[in-house]
């Protein structure tokens, strides 16, 4: 398994200071949607595994753990809370976004899926660099300026 560190940023811009832009429907049209193999495999960080792969539709099937064990989170002896979401990676004016859209869950104890209960699309801008993926959530602060 590819070990890869997803920025601490991701925790704490979820849980502290970010927040997640959701819409109804995707704010995108499929022309924009890209594929990276970079992206395909599963990423570890703090306490969390991301594992995306492609769905043959353009997308991708992120799957994300929440483990309870931060040395060995892939340990089937530490319990954690799995959700799945429809991950689709878009480019927008040269800059990549995904969009988390969720699909199947197995408890709601997940900490990513309480933010999706709704079944509301999700934006996070994406940073693909040498062997590092940054999953960058918008800070209240901006998008209130831009909201005015």
């Amino acid at each position: 398994m590819k070990k890869f560190y997803l920025f601490i940023a991701i925790i704490i811009m979820v849980s502290a200071s970010g927040c997640l832009l959701i819409s109804i429907n995707p704010i995108y049209y499929n022309s924009d949607m890209i594929q990276s193999e970079f992206l395909e495999g599963d990423w570890e960080g703090g306490k969390t595994i991301w594992t995306f792969k492609p769905d043959g539709r353009g997308s991708y099937i992120l799957t994300y753990k929440d483990c309870d064990d931060p040395v060995n989170p892939a340990a089937d002896e530490s319990p954690c809370t799995k959700a799945d979401f429809r991950a689709t990676l878009i480019e927008l004016d040269g800059k990549q976004y995904i969009d988390f859209y969720p699909e199947e869950y197995l408890n709601t104890d997940n900490s990513f899926l309480q933010y999706h209960l709704m079944a509301f699309h999700s934006f996070a801008r994406v940073e693909i660099k040498k062997e590092r993926l940054n999953i960058l959530f918008f800070s209240s602060e901006w998008l209130a300026e831009l909201t005015g």
